[in-house]
């Protein structure tokens, strides 16, 4: 039941191609799609737009001026160990950041999300 369930997370998040609403996160700030809000409605992973948008204020993304205009992270997990790690590149290969989750209870084994223009989007709606 549970990977049926997955399986359609997984289906429906590949049908955001654009967006028609954008959702202010009003405590951190950051804007984020239609396609990221299910995301994190499905998945119960409001916590990882968080994690990415926690990142935004260091010294390292206010100063690179290719990680202000654009970033992609990838939410990469272990199902059967219930670990993960979340990785942000400046471009495909080009790791910035790389953060071990010894615990994570997300059901997919790997997502996508963009950062653009202080706005979280699926890859799809890019």
């Amino acid at each position: 039941m549970q990977q049926t369930k997955h399986k359609l997370i997984e289906s429906d998040l590949r049908n955001f191609t654009c967006t028609e609403n954008y959702f202010l996160q009003p405590t951190l700030g950051y804007l984020y799609t239609d396609g990221v809000r299910y995301l994190a409605e499905q998945c119960e992973a409001y916590w990882l737009l968080d994690a990415i948008w926690s990142y935004q204020k260091t010294k390292l993304f206010l100063k690179d001026e290719a990680l202000k205009s654009m970033q992609f992270w990838k939410l990469k997990v272990d199902l059967e160990k219930c670990k993960g790690v979340l990785i942000c590149e400046r471009d495909e290969g080009d790791i910035v950041i790389t953060q071990k989750l010894d615990y994570t209870d997300f059901p997919l084994k790997e997502i996508q999300i963009y950062v653009q223009n202080n706005t979280l989007l699926l890859p799809s709606e890019y």
